[in-house]
Parts: C-alpha cells; sequence; structure tokens
C-alpha cells in the first residue's frame, strides 16, 4: 500500500504538472513574449503527457478498485480526468486542422478583396503581411481554395443606405467583442481587431461598404486575416459567417 500510495500521490503531482505545461504554452506566448514554437511545443509535451499519465492512472484506477482503496480510487480518478484535459481542449483545434484548408485569408471577394488602410502599418513585420496572398498561396490559389471550403461565405446585398449600412456594421463588429480601428462613413470602411483567448493572436477585420452594381442598396464585403500562422484552423471563416448572420438576421 505504501506504494499505491506515492503512486497516487506522484500521478496528482503530475497532473497538476501537466496543466501548469500547458498553460505555460499559450499565456507564455501572450505575456511573456516566448517564441510561438516554444510554445507550441510546450502545448504538445502538456497533450501527451497527459495521455500517458491518464493511461497510468487508469491502472491504478483498476489496482485501488482490486485493492479496495477508496482513497486512492478517487485520487486516481482525479488524476485521469486532469490529465485528460489537455487533450480535451486541443481536440476541435486538432479536427479543424485537418479538416480546413491551411489557409489565413478568408474574403468574401476574393476578386477585389477589401484593403487594409488603417491596420496596413501595424502589419509590417507581422508573419502574415497585409497583401492578399503571398508565396505558399497565390491569390488565385487562395480564392479557389477559399470558394472551395467555404461556399456560403458570400457578400450582403442590402437595401439599407450606405451610412446606414456603416453604422450597422459598426454595431455588428461591436457586439462580436471586437475591437473597432476605424470608421470610415464617407469611404464605406471599417476596420478591427480581433485578438484569440489563449495565445493572444491578433486578427485583422476590415468591411467594405459600396453601391451596389445595380445602384440599388449596398454590397458589404468582409475580410479577416490573421496577422501570424500558416492555418487560422477555420477561425476567420467563423467570424466573417458570424458577421453575415447577425447583419442580415436584423437586414
Amino acid at each position: 500500500m505504501m506504494t499505491a500510495n506515492f503512486s497516487t500521490k506522484t500521478l496528482i503531482v503530475g497532473s497538476f504538472v501537466t496543466i501548469v505545461v500547458f498553460l505555460s504554452g499559450p499565456f507564455g506566448y501572450k505575456f511573456l513574449g516566448v517564441g510561438l514554437q516554444s510554445s507550441l511545443i510546450a502545448v504538445l509535451i502538456a497533450v501527451l503527457g497527459g495521455v500517458i499519465l491518464s493511461i497510468a492512472a487508469g491502472f491504478f484506477v483498476f489496482k485501488s478498485i482490486r485493492n479496495s482503496a477508496v482513497s486512492d480510487r478517487n485520487l486516481c480518478l482525479i488524476s485521469l480526468i486532469i490529465g485528460l484535459l489537455p487533450l480535451i481542449i486541443m481536440t476541435p483545434q486538432i479536427v479543424a486542422a485537418v479538416s480546413v484548408p491551411p489557409i489565413h485569408d478568408i474574403s468574401t471577394d476574393t476578386q477585389n478583396p477589401p484593403a487594409f488602410v488603417e491596420k496596413k502599418l501595424s502589419r509590417i513585420g507581422a508573419q502574415n503581411g497585409p497583401e492578399y496572398g503571398d508565396a505558399v498561396w497565390p491569390a488565385e490559389r487562395l480564392a479557389a481554395a477559399t470558394l472551395s471550403a467555404y461556399p456560403e461565405l458570400r457578400p450582403i446585398n442590402s437595401s439599407l443606405e450606405r451610412s446606414k449600412a456603416v453604422e450597422k456594421s459598426r454595431e455588428v463588429l461591436q457586439a462580436m467583442g471586437l475591437e473597432i480601428i476605424s470608421v470610415d462613413f464617407e469611404a464605406g470602411r471599417l476596420e478591427a481587431l480581433g485578438t484569440s483567448f489563449w495565445f493572444g493572436f491578433k486578427d485583422d477585420i476590415v468591411v467594405r461598404v459600396q453601391e451596389a452594381p445595380n445602384a440599388n442598396g449596398v454590397r458589404i464585403d468582409i475580410r479577416s486575416k490573421s496577422r501570424v500562422g500558416q492555418s487560422d484552423l477555420g477561425v476567420n471563416a467563423k467570424r466573417v459567417l458570424v458577421f453575415i448572420k447577425r447583419f442580415t438576421s436584423t437586414n
């Protein structure tokens, strides 16, 4: 029993260490300037370590049940659950990584994407620049991937006057929890900034409101682009879709 007791306590300590390592990844990058690669490695170590720890905890659960060691059993169950937390948290990201194309720039207008103006200078030095397309994903290839993966992302056609459409766009962006950077009624352009919770990744958003081609109402295009990373795991497309749904739900 002494060995089992010691093993149980070791599992508990190990499970909490796993959580600390897991949290050190995103928060170290977000608050302490730790490199992205090092942060991602910390997350990977925590996920793999947590799985191994949970397997060991499961073994000791059966052992403690056989020995009628209720205290050990409960502690092992706690260790098992805590050890699986990193994997549980990361599972949606893992699924997204294999189910969406590795792109990070989404626009409802892939032929003439809304341009970043206010955020152009702040993107200098960022891993991903303000232009549409890059060496890995040239504009044409990026446009094709976007239309194939997200066919539901289309421009909004509204009967609202241009100024009212701009104001409504501002309200929608605010309701989505985005930081409004600029609102230009004359140009029909809004820019905003999104920040992820875990890593603090920055995504730039621009909304363009222009007269509809048929001169009846306005056409609204939305673009969302990540400053860091090759794949956004579908975050930008989801953001654009949320904007479209919120805007059109009361249109």
